[in-house]
């Protein structure tokens, strides 16, 4: 094992945790209107009606666009910055590694990384806390760095305002997906 394998490992964790198509909370299933909101319209019942995909293959996948940051979180011994950028169904994820003294992230990275995801969305799902997330399955598309992420994983995701979360255990098999996310490690919406 070398040196960066550690770190290239919890990285992919961390990419599993926020690869879901998670619901917005401003989405409800029973909203003070009265009306249902079906995942692909505008959060009034006014969708194409037939509460699936859109066609677009990207509708339920509307709540992760945009860029997505950890800040500077410790996990697994490291402090690291994650981002994670979704333009309709194609994601992409840099990451930074600081030494351990590092505890505010502000040096020079140690050691950072990319990675390209194809996306999509699938079914909602209620987790095991209650909460409703959306599965999320992830395609990888590029690896320039050679770092051995995955082919294929499997995760869930749940959108709360400006803030994301992803399961708390990805899994490279869609029967072990996970069915809890991970509070403990939010995402937050960049500004443009």
């Amino acid at each position: 094992m070398n040196k960066r394998t550690p770190y290239i490992l919890l990285f992919l964790l961390l990419f599993v945790f926020l690869g879901t198509g998670c619901l917005d909370s401003s989405s409800s299933d029973d909203d003070s209107s009265g009306q249902t909101d079906n995942g692909n319209g505008d959060g009034n019942g006014n969708g194409n009606g037939d509460g699936g995909d859109n066609g677009d293959g990207d509708a339920g996948l509307e709540p992760l666009q945009g860029a997505w940051t950890s800040g500077c979180v410790f996990i697994d011994g490291e402090n690291q910055i994650l981002e994670r950028h979704v333009d309709g169904n194609i994601a992409e994820g840099y990451f930074e590694i600081f030494d351990e003294a590092d505890t505010s992230c502000a040096n020079t990275p140690v050691f950072s990384g990319y990675l390209a995801w194809e996306i999509s969305a699938g079914d909602e799902i209620t987790t095991d806390s209650g909460v409703t997330a959306r599965e999320l399955d992830i395609e990888l598309t590029d690896d320039p760095d050679g770092l051995g992420a995955p082919d294929n994983e499997y995760d869930i995701f749940r959108v709360e305002g400006d803030t994301a979360y992803f399961g708390d255990n990805p899994s490279t098999s869609p029967e072990n997906r996970p069915t809890a996310l991970d509070w403990d490690t939010p995402f937050h919406r960049m500004e443009d």
